[in-house]
């Protein structure tokens, strides 16, 4: 605000500089108030000292202008990217923990024995890319707190659900090199029964306690990468929107995969009385 103060106080005095040195030049009334040679100077010197200082002067407010300008259409431009970026990453996380819970996990919801039945899991996202942290700034500008908690706990849940596929998949390996020892029976296939005959008990519970654990946390992290994108979309969507900047608007369709898994056949202690009946 003083910048432009300043400028206009400055055009200010040379324009009036300028309609008196006019007034003299035209008014010999006026001029023969004041010396010759001080109306000599003020036309030879200070005239055009004044009118090249007021070019420059506008010249450089010019230049400040077009450069505020083009500043601001950068930071909008930035703000726009940042936004629609963001709600591309949380899509393809989201997406690939769906593609994961569909090929891996909703096949065996109805098997009773389902958390030695869902086999490997991926070890690595595909979607490793972060978050701009502008966006962060945005939000933080919009005061929508809750909304930089979303995007923090979405980020961290989606690489926590990836670290608990890998530390599974080796739970589920040294699972089922017990379990393979175990004969067939007349039909060609081993059973639960005898399976839980066969392994230690300890190595059953832990390993359903863990994937029932681990199927929840897709569920949330889920949960929270849709209330990311909600909470981003209703603090910045109608900025970006006023501000005549592109922008991509998610919709959330109720699929039948996004719900909850269904609860598991057992419980811990439904199981641990199983195992211990098969054991006697």
């Amino acid at each position: 605000m003083w910048g432009y103060i300043v400028i206009g106080v400055v055009a200010g005095l040379l324009i009036a500089f300028l309609l008196l040195m006019i007034l003299f030049s035209f008014s010999p009334l006026i001029a023969q108030l004041l010396d010759p040679i001080v109306i000599s100077f003020l036309k030879d010197v200070v005239g055009p000292v004044s009118a090249g200082f007021g070019g420059a002067v506008a010249g450089a407010y010019a230049a400040y202008y077009l450069q505020r300008k083009a500043q601001l259409q950068k930071d909008g431009s930035d703000s726009a990217r940042a936004l629609y970026m963001a709600k591309f990453i949380y899509i393809e996380k989201m997406n690939e923990l769906l593609s994961i819970k569909q090929q891996s996990f909703l096949p065996h919801f109805d098997h009773k024995a389902r958390f030695c039945i869902i086999g490997q899991l991926p070890e690595r996202e595909m979607s490793a890319q972060p978050v701009d942290h502008n966006l962060i700034e945005l939000l933080v500008a919009q005061g929508a707190g809750k909304a930089v908690s979303d995007v923090f706990l979405a980020e961290k849940r989606y690489i926590a659900c990836f670290a608990n596929f890998k530390a599974r998949n080796a739970m589920i390996t040294s699972y089922r090199e017990v379990a393979n020892t175990v004969p067939l029976d007349e039909n060609l296939v081993v059973s639960f029964d005898q399976i839980c005959r066969a392994v230690d008990p300890g190595v059953i519970i832990a390993l359903y306690e863990f994937t029932e654990g681990l199927i929840k946390n897709v569920d949330d992290a889920v949960e929270s990468i849709r209330d990311a994108l909600r909470g981003v979309g209703e603090a910045l969507d109608r900025q970006m929107k006023n501000k005549g900047l592109p922008n991509v608007e998610i919709e959330f369709p109720d699929i039948d995969l996004i719900k909850r898994a269904p609860p598991p056949f057992f419980t811990k202690e439904s199981l641990v009385e199983f195992i211990l009946k098969e054991k006697r």
